[in-house]
């Protein structure tokens, strides 16, 4: 049974090395075509300069050394999911014309544009060669030449040696396990081959090639297997490169495999001849053995637990999100980049800011900003956002019918009515701030009721892809409400690039990005927010999967760790522990050590959460005194010490548990042999 389970798990280790490996793979491909090693990132541009030459340039420069040169941008109406290289160069009008497949898996799509088609379009961006890969420092040499500022970045496109992730450590200690358990459940074959002259390394060859026999065999027909549907499906794009990494991974799990099998029988051939040929177990070599499994576990399922916790809750977020978003129907998310210096920031905001004041003015602009203040939190909202989510005052009016369109219009929870006068100015002081220290604007201030809970209509920053720290909160409640008009609020830029505000009627906007160089400099994406949170939802989901499935695994190889431990130490213990039970001895003495150790296990376990976030504290207060505004310092919650907790219940419980049922075990037979 143990051999076909350990023949099964080979294969079923090939299998997630597949499936692993893909994941790798398509994120290579999707960070850079996997025809290319390397990109140059050009973060600077200087406006003197003509992009016309610089183009010709370039295009001069892939005729001199035989190869492609291309720009990377990002597809305007989907930039996570597809992308256009705008190519010059001998062979640039065959693959336009071809659009060969440059891509593994479906994360990614990639196009073929023409560079002339872009010749007035900033240079900021990605570069690459397609073709003689060596001649990509002298692309770089070519644009510094122009005064562009340049980075070079070498993507890895083939395995190398690092750390297995925390899902490999778990396979792996399932195999190592396994043979473990394999080796074992033979301690009388070995035992007999010992008697006859049978060496320790004849017995590890034994006990190792039939594993490297399984491997090598369940390798090669699952590789093959991979490969023909790489090339079915993907047009053999990335096939080598994901059986490397395979292969390597793969290796890694054999390692696993035959360190558990080997180990092992180094404690099995440490037992005296006599003992072995009657069956017993090396109990104190399977004790340290699994007492290290067993720690490795415990980490693996308290890592694991915790990534469900984070996991579930984002993914309740990212569906309350996508729920937020069916409430406006034509919502896009526009994301913004091309800039990476405070001055290159400054020039978008030249530019970004009154093209979104103009679609504010003519009721494409959904603002729904949120800011902490000393009064509590803030929120800015506009005509828009009315529209799509109307609020009603205490007294049953519309908001709407209120608002001043000249000014600002403060709603105040009528549970905070009686604070307004310390309110009203805070309010005054944000509304000034978001209007560009403009002044002396009326304002009105009106009372609703309390525990409103307001839509954000915006998504998490993770999903926005703003990567800004932000709460992954979509509702506020109990918020002072700020209804500002276009003029008195000049910080679009700053609400868009949060994810913050959304936009309306993405045709016109796609034809104004497209008619004027200066905003397809600068704007990314403009991809309808609905699906963005669909996307993540699903994503969220399946890591939520994953991380369930890895915590699963980690629990079980820990208990079964903890049962082998609690076995072990009753075999090698059991004629002391049933004398000791005879004379009226205490039953918890048998057991005191592994009972200690087990208290510090559970103490350890207990002590790493809070100890995480004392660590975090320290951190934000050391921060905080060298003048960084991080916001309120972690504090420690009783859910947080949830994943500990039910570690330590279901761990130590199951070993525990065990130890009273061999206690039990060992009196029976003792009694019944006497």
């Amino acid at each position: 049974m143990l051999n076909f389970l350990a023949r099964c798990l080979l294969v079923a280790s090939w299998i997630v090395a597949l499936v692993l490996t893909a994941l790798t793979v398509e994120s290579r491909s999707s960070a850079l075509p996997l025809t290319s090693d390397e990109t140059i990132a050009v973060r600077e541009w200087p406006g003197d300069r003509s992009t016309v030459d610089l183009r010709r340039d370039i295009s001069a420069f892939a005729v001199t050394h035989n190869v492609v040169v291309g720009q990377i941008e990002p597809a305007v109406q989907d930039n996570r999911g597809a992308r256009v290289i705008h190519i010059t160069g001998p062979g640039a009008d065959e693959i336009i014309a071809r659009q060969p497949r440059v891509d593994f898996g479906d994360s990614m799509r990639t196009g073929f544009a023409a560079m002339t088609g872009i010749e007035h379009h900033s240079p900021v961006g990605d570069w690459l060669v397609l073709g003689r890969q060596e001649a990509t420092p002298a692309l770089a040499d070519v644009l510094r030449s122009m005064g562009a500022e340049v980075e070079s970045e070498t993507l890895p496109r083939w395995p190398s040696p690092r750390r297995p992730e925390p899902s490999e450590m778990v396979t792996g200690l399932m195999l190592a396990s396994v043979a473990a358990a394999l080796v074992i459940s033979r301690t009388r074959r070995h035992a007999i081959s010992r008697l006859h002259g049978g060496s320790v390394l004849g017995a590890a060859l034994k006990e190792v090639v039939p594993l490297g026999a399984v491997w090598f065999a369940s390798g090669v027909l699952t590789l093959a297997a991979g490969g023909l549907w790489a090339v079915l499906t993907q047009e053999g794009v990335g096939l080598w490169e994901w059986l490397a990494h395979a292969g390597a991974l793969g290796m890694i799990f054999l390692g696993f495999a035959a360190s558990g099998a080997l180990l092992t029988l180094g404690a099995v051939w440490s037992v005296e001849l006599v003992r072995a040929l009657k069956g017993e177990l090396p109990a104190r070599g399977i004790i340290v053995a699994s007492w290290l499994m067993r720690a490795g576990a415990v980490v693996l399922a308290l890592g694991a637990l915790n990534q469900c916790l984070s996991l579930a809750t984002a993914s309740a977020n990212r569906n309350q999100s996508l729920e937020t978003m069916r409430a406006v129907p034509g919502a896009h998310l526009l994301l913004m980049g091309g800039a990476y210096s405070n001055e290159a920031q400054n020039a978008m905001g030249k530019v970004m800011g009154p093209w979104l004041q103009q679609q504010a003015r003519a009721g494409r602009l959904l603002l729904a900003d949120p800011v902490d203040g000393d009064s509590g939190s803030f929120l800015f909202i506009n005509q828009r956002y009315l529209d799509a989510n109307p609020i009603r005052l205490s007294d049953g009016r519309d908001a709407r019918d209120v608002v001043d369109p000249q000014g600002v219009t403060v709603l105040i929870p009528e549970n905070r009515w009686e604070e307004r006068e310390t309110i009203l100015p805070e309010a005054r002081e944000q509304a000034e701030f978001k209007a560009g220290d403009q002044r002396g604007f009326p304002m009105g201030s009106f009372m609703m009721p309390s525990g409103v809970e307001l839509p954000l209509f915006g998504i998490p920053s993770e999903v926005a892809g703003g990567g800004s720290g932000e709460p992954e909160t979509t509702r506020i409640q109990d918020a002072i409400v700020l209804v500002t008009p276009p003029e008195l609020f000049t910080d679009h830029v700053s609400a868009v690039s949060r994810g913050r505000a959304l936009l309306f009627d993405s045709d016109a906007l796609v034809q104004q990005v497209e008619a004027d160089p200066r905003l397809a400099g600068y704007v990314t994406s403009i991809t309808p927010v609905e699906t963005r949170a669909a996307h993540q939802a699903a994503d969220a989901l399946t890591q939520l999967r994953i991380a369930v499935f890895e915590a699963a695994v980690a629990f079980v190889i820990a208990l079964v760790a903890g049962l082998s431990l609690a076995v072990s130490h009753g075999k090698l213990r059991g004629q002391r522990i049933f004398v000791r039970h005879l004379h009226g001895g205490n039953p918890l003495a048998s057991y005191r050590l592994l009972l200690a150790l087990e208290v510090v296990l559970a103490l350890g376990v207990l002590v790493w959460i809070p100890w995480q976030i004392l660590q975090l504290r320290s951190e934000h207060d050391a921060m905080l005194a060298m003048g960084g505004g991080l916001g309120a310092a972690p504090g420690l919650r009783a859910v947080d010490l949830l994943p500990g907790l039910l570690v330590v219940l279901v761990v130590s419980g199951g070993m525990c548990g065990t130890l009273c049922w061999v206690h039990q075990r060992i009196i029976k037979m003792g009694i019944s042999e006497a």
